[in-house]
């Protein structure tokens, strides 16, 4: 049987309105099942893991392949047929050289950490041995300090004493009791590291096929979309990835900047801590506006255990560092590249941090400055449809009044 009257448009709309249906009866599923969905998305979440972290070391490693592709091996890509040899060596040279660095990281620093760790816990013991000590020589120096003492507390000496034992084997039990978390812990930790280690793996397949990976995505937009949107999300990807790209590699480099710097200062200074402290300033720069603060505050902690005098001192350093950061060194290294005010830049941090914790602090500016442009590109076409001007500064004042419509340009 054959239709003789076929009407497009007809049958667009009761496409779209079969779309609608379907979509609306997949929420209400999504809906009530939120439980199950949730978990099977989790599950999910957790299979995709290594696929993850691939990306993520593959995007971070990135800019090292690139120079090393278009630098160290550019002879090799002019003779004919040794692109894929200078793609294999280029790969190579990067993995050999991140290899190296972390090598070195945990050669030199992370030795430095541990004796700093250790060397705090043990002036931690010490000062609560003191205290103990202090108190137990106060209350048995003195009659009159132990007839005070049961006055107030209501306790005897003795019964202290038998109260301070008992804390004391509840605190063995309590030990005991904490054991299967600590065995959750390292089976975690170990499930955390098979996860990164496949991920490498990944990483190297994605380096390695960026190229073909990159064209298969522009084939299939072009495919599925019209030209002129094809083009326009391609611009949009490149947008994408400068402003990520450029940011979060930007502040790694930045904050090591950093790290290395309160290291030199504080070393000078005689600082106590100095490669613990460090490290904290120089992790907790990765995080925009509030890093330092975060940073700030358990460093001083540290030195105010050991050396009150020199907790103020650290505390300058600190601030006089952030302070040139901030000033002279950020802004050669970053740039401007979010294009947001600092208001979105805090309501974003914390937005994102709420979300999804310190992973989203990191990422928040760059991600927000994206949705930012997204809007303001929405927004701006809706004017300019309409004939009015798209510059905020011919809002000011104005209220909810329409401002004066955008002249044409003749």
């Amino acid at each position: 049987m054959k239709f003789e009257h076929f009407n497009r448009k007809n049958t667009a709309v009761a496409l779209y309105a079969c779309m609608v249906v379907a979509f609306g009866v997949l929420l209400v599923f999504a809906f009530v099942n939120l439980g199950a969905l949730g978990k099977a998305l989790g599950r999910l979440i957790d299979v995709l893991y290594p696929v993850i972290y691939g990306f993520i070391i593959a995007y971070l490693i990135n800019p090292i392949y690139k120079f090393i592709y278009n630098r160290a091996f550019y002879a090799v890509g002019k003779k004919k047929g040794k692109t894929r040899l200078r793609g294999a060596l280029s790969l190579l040279v990067t993995y050999v050289f991140v290899f190296c660095v972390v090598f070195l990281f945990f050669l030199i620093v992370v030795p430095q950490l541990v004796e700093s760790y250790t060397k705090l816990t043990d002036q931690i013991l010490r000062y609560i041995n003191d205290a103990s000590l202090w108190v137990n020589k106060l209350l048995a120096s003195s009659e009159l300090t132990s007839e005070l003492f049961s006055r107030f507390s209501g306790l005897t000496i003795s019964e202290v004493t038998k109260t301070v034992q008992e804390v004391i084997t509840k605190s063995y039990g309590a030990v005991t009791a904490v054991t299967p978390y600590l065995i959750s812990f390292v089976s975690s930790f170990v499930t955390v590291a098979k996860n990164w280690i496949i991920g490498l793996i990944i990483s190297v397949y994605l380096l390695a096929s960026k190229e073909t990976l990159c064209a298969q995505i522009e084939k299939t937009a072009v495919a599925l979309l019209r030209k002129e949107r094809a083009r326009k999300l391609e611009e949009f990807a490149y947008y994408v990835n400068h402003t990520f790209g450029r940011f979060l590699l930007g502040k790694i480099f930045d904050s090591f900047i950093i790290g290395v710097l309160t290291f030199i200062v504080m070393s000078i200074c005689r600082i106590p801590y100095t490669p613990l402290i460090s490290v904290i300033i120089g992790v907790t720069n990765i995080i925009p506006f509030f890093g330092p603060f975060i940073g700030a505050i358990p460093s001083v902690l540290i030195v105010l255990i050991d050396q009150p005098v020199m907790a103020v001192w650290t505390l300058l350093i600190i601030l006089v560092i952030q302070q040139i950061d901030g000033n002279i060194i950020g802004p050669k290294i970053i740039g401007d590249t979010t294009g947001i005010s600092s208001l979105w830049i805090v309501i974003s941090i914390i937005v994102f941090g709420g979300l999804f914790g310190i992973i989203g602090m990191i990422i928040a500016v760059p991600l927000f400055s994206i949705i930012y442009r997204l809007l303001k590109s929405a927004v701006e076409k809706r004017l300019q449809a309409q004939g009015m001007s798209t510059d905020t500064a011919d809002y000011l004042g104005k209220g909810f009044t329409e401002p004066e419509p955008q002249k044409k340009k003749k």
